[in-house]
């Protein structure tokens, strides 16, 4: 998703915190609700 985003927007970095704190959410919301949130916010990044 970073890879899409990076070719859309052109920014080259990202903060590794960001990625982390997304992770431990991931991993509290189960990989199920996990994988749906992360559809529904790739979604919006793609409106």
């Amino acid at each position: 998703m970073l890879r899409k985003a990076s070719a859309a927007c052109g920014f080259a970095s990202y903060n590794p915190a960001i990625v982390d704190r997304a992770r431990s959410c991931f991993d509290a919301l189960g990989s199920r609700r996990g994988a749906e949130a992360m559809h529904t916010g790739a979604a919006e990044f793609e409106r």
